[in-house]
């Protein structure tokens, strides 16, 4: 009896990176709403997930997409907790008691950039 084999690669494809990059978004999103439950805990895991990032990066794993989609959706959502934090202390008179909302800016942009950085690197590997 004839074996058929597949010419399968053990390389994921576009479509499997693309389906990747999705969970790790949705998966980067939730764990940017845990932000609002448990800050530090949230806040030290986006950390380790951007420093795991770069790391990856570094080492040319195979399998970044979902790593990568999972740094930009949790920096989309602290983006998204600092804009709308900026619109509700815009309207007090002492910026809701002088919150410093740079913290959390920079630590957004950290994550977006790094994202979007190992995002693009991740779907042109072959």
């Amino acid at each position: 009896m004839a074996r058929v084999t597949s010419r399968r690669s053990d390389r994921p494809g576009a479509e499997q990176r693309l389906g990747q990059l999705a969970v790790g978004i949705a998966a980067g999103a939730l764990l940017g709403l845990l932000t609002s439950i448990a800050p530090v805990i949230s806040i030290i895991a986006i950390g380790a997930l951007v420093i795991a990032t770069w790391i990856g990066l570094a080492v040319r794993r195979r399998r970044m997409a979902s790593l990568a989609g999972m740094v930009l959706g949790s920096g989309l959502f602290l983006l998204w907790g600092a804009y709308t934090t900026i619109q509700a202390c815009s309207l007090t008179s002492n910026f809701c008691g002088d919150a410093n909302v740079v913290p959390l800016i920079a630590f957004s942009v950290a994550g977006v950039s790094t994202g979007v950085f190992a995002s693009i690197v991740s779907l042109r590997r072959p």
